[in-house]
């Protein structure tokens, strides 16, 4: 016996199937635009692999100003090493957003700040206005690596 699909329901189809390409691919890559990762690509983009004490499904945010940051909810890989810091993000968004590796040189000011019982480290840079922010041992570890370098 021979189904065939009625108009209504492929008209269904399709839309769903646009809505999941819009969620995959669309979505990701105005949050990555929204939260300025691509503004930092621009500037930091890495372009080797670093090698140093690596801190795995990081938290953070990364905006603009704190207010209009994004919140990255343990997808971060982060990598501190004497030079700076590589970050980077899990797939899907990482289809629209570059590894990143922000040099020490560029880091104007690495500080803690506190929202009720939580720390985390706001990483200020030159020439962009970006800001980073970094949650529990990654950012606790970037903020030791930058005063010992500054020191």
């Amino acid at each position: 016996m021979h189904q065939t699909i009625s108009p209504e329901t492929a008209i269904l189809l399709s839309f769903c199937g646009l809505v999941f390409l819009f969620c995959f691919f669309a979505l990701p890559a105005i949050i990555l635009w929204v939260s300025g990762w691509q503004t930092l690509a621009k500037h930091f983009r890495a372009v080797d692999i670093v090698t140093g004490t690596q801190f795995d499904f990081c938290s953070g945010r990364i905006g603009r100003s704190q207010i209009r940051g994004v919140n990255y909810n343990r997808c971060l890989f982060v990598t501190i090493c004497q030079d700076g810091f590589r970050l980077s993000i899990i797939p899907p968004f990482s289809l629209f957003a570059p590894p990143l590796f922000l040099p020490f040189s560029k880091i104007i000011g690495v500080n803690e700040e506190k929202f009720l019982f939580f720390k985390y480290q706001v990483i200020s840079l030159a020439d962009v206005l970006v800001t980073v922010s970094l949650y529990g041992k990654a950012g606790q570890a970037l903020l030791d690596a930058y005063n010992l370098r500054s020191s």
